[in-house]
């Protein structure tokens, strides 16, 4: 069975955590997450999934 795991797209961390933060906007985004390998931050959209074999 193959699971997808989603990674940071700046250091393909998988250390991530729920955060609110300000988009391209200005507006207060909640669908937010933040990388706590490399701090980044951004939309769920932006983050890198993969699909990894598991047994």
């Amino acid at each position: 069975m193959d699971n997808i795991f989603i990674f940071c797209p700046d250091c393909e961390s998988d250390n991530l955590e729920q955060t609110d933060y300000e988009n391209e906007e200005g507006e207060e985004d909640t669908c937010g997450r933040r990388c706590l390998g490399c701090g980044w931050e951004g939309d769920i959209s932006e983050l890198v999934s993969k699909e990894v074999d598991g047994e």
